[in-house]
């Protein structure tokens, strides 16, 4: 006899079952359900090969359309950024406190800056001593060119230019696009 699903504390529509029943764990309970007095599996009848390769074309379905939604998702991803290298060799006889002051003040643009898409920092650890002198990297990131000119001109990044200008021997800018 066949036997249709219950919600009966078993099976994948046991509320309490830690996890949320899928499609395909429905699908394999509901072909393996046996007639407990008899011990026969469930036939086949045309009725359950309708619904068994509805679910599964409903399966196929959903899996192609999340393969399509993943690749329509990389082109964003992979879209070009605009980075922005500055590195700092600091004059000789600048305190650290006026070090710390100025790589703060440079680390809370972002806060200040919409146009920031990303910021880091930090101080030289190559074992090359090929620095040329500059102790201090920061990596500022654009969306795009329209970010960087917003950025330039922005009264945040226009008084933090007169902070660290009298502190510093030499800049090095260098930008780039991502690829």
């Amino acid at each position: 006899m066949i036997t249709s699903p219950k919600p009966t504390g078993r099976g994948p529509w046991d509320r309490t079952a830690l996890r949320q029943p899928t499609t395909s764990r429905m699908l394999v309970w509901y072909l393996t359900q046996t007639d407990i007095n008899t011990q026969h599996h469930l036939e086949f009848t045309p009725v359950k090969k309708t619904i068994a390769l509805t679910i599964v074309a409903g399966l196929v379905l959903a899996g192609v359309s999340a393969v399509n939604a993943d690749k329509k998702a990389k082109p964003e991803q992979s879209a070009k950024l605009l980075r922005h290298v500055v590195l700092f060799q600091f004059k000789e006889g600048t305190s650290t406190a006026k070090v710390k002051e100025i790589t703060s003040t440079f680390a809370a643009l972002p806060g200040k800056i919409d146009a920031i898409e990303d910021f880091e920092w930090g101080t030289d650890v190559s074992v090359e001593n090929k620095t040329a002198g500059f102790t201090h990297g920061f990596l500022v990131t654009f969306r795009d060119a329209k970010g960087r000119a917003e950025y330039l001109p922005h009264p945040a990044h226009q008084n933090f230019v007169k902070i660290v200008g009298p502190h510093v021997e030499n800049v090095l800018v260098f930008d780039y696009w991502t690829k």
